[in-house]
Formats: C-alpha cells, sequence, structure tokens
C-alpha cells in the first residue's frame, strides 16, 4: 500500500524539482545557440 506523503514531503520533493529545473536551465543557456543538450 502506498503512503500518503505529508506537507513537509510534498514541499521538500516540489523544491528539489525547482532546484533541477533551475540546474537544466543553466545548462541550456551556456549551450551554444540552436544546440540542445
Amino acid at each position: 500500500m502506498v503512503r500518503r506523503k505529508t506537507a513537509a514531503e510534498i514541499l521538500e520533493m516540489r523544491e528539489a524539482g525547482r532546484v533541477v529545473a533551475r540546474g537544466l536551465h543553466a545548462v541550456r543557456k551556456a549551450a551554444a545557440p540552436g544546440v540542445r543538450p
């Protein structure tokens, strides 16, 4: 049975997702124009 996530866990996951998205965005920006990693 899957246990429900607490609000704190959901917030933590959301924050982790933001960090990953920010990292990907930085990589795309650093890449040469027209190049998709």
